[in-house]
């Protein structure tokens, strides 16, 4: 078992894929459930330095008293992340305690990761007013 983890941690991104179109067990299933995941945060985390950067560009064309759309995304991202987290864990909670519910939660989590990354990628996008 050891020895099947230590495997599939050295296979590359394209064969993890293509391994997870073919999964059939509740294991596999979850461990893959677990890799869209990782993509998606990376994703999510690519698409925060371009938001960010925009918020800084608008408080930069502000007075220094009316600045704060850098914090104010800053501080919108660190509830989105609990509102994401605690919303998944209460979707896969009717299945606590089975071989189910790791990957219902991690799925949840993507899906909402997913949004979130079009939300800040349609952020950074946005002309100035």
């Amino acid at each position: 078992m050891i020895f099947r983890a230590f495997v599939l941690a050295m296979l590359p991104a394209a064969a993890m894929a293509q391994d997870c179109d073919q999964a059939t067990t509740q294991g596999e299933m979850t461990r893959c459930a677990g890799i869209a995941l990782e993509a998606a945060d990376k994703a999510l985390n690519e698409a925060w330095v371009p938001a960010m950067g925009r918020m800084h560009a608008v408080d930069d064309g502000l007075a220094a008293d009316r600045q704060g759309a850098a914090e104010a995304l800053r501080a919108a991202q660190k509830g989105w992340i609990t509102l994401r987290d605690k919303g998944c864990a209460a979707e896969a909670w009717s299945y606590a305690g089975g071989s189910l519910q790791p990957m219902v939660e991690a799925q949840c989590r993507t899906r909402m990761t997913e949004a979130r990354t079009a939300e800040l990628r349609d952020l950074a996008r946005r002309p100035d007013q």
